[in-house]
């Protein structure tokens, strides 16, 4: 399902990493994570991103919000 906030990132050289890490932190920011948490996506969305590009010679990165239910 494609959202207003669905971002999708084609992740084929190493220096899109950092570009899908700056995009999935900002959109935590936006959604009203705090540092603690916005760190953590940026992190996750930088292995995401790494692992494509060392695993699969690239690919893309999806985006979005989805509620945890908590």
């Amino acid at each position: 399902m494609i959202t207003p906030m669905t971002v999708m990132l084609a992740v084929t050289e190493t220096s899109q990493v950092a570009a899908g890490r700056r995009v999935a932190a900002e959109m935590a920011r936006d959604l009203g994570f705090g540092e603690e948490r916005t760190g953590a996506v940026a992190i996750i969305a930088t292995e995401i991103a790494t692992n494509l590009i060392k695993h699969a010679g690239g690919g893309r990165v999806q985006l979005r919000p989805v509620d945890s239910g908590e």
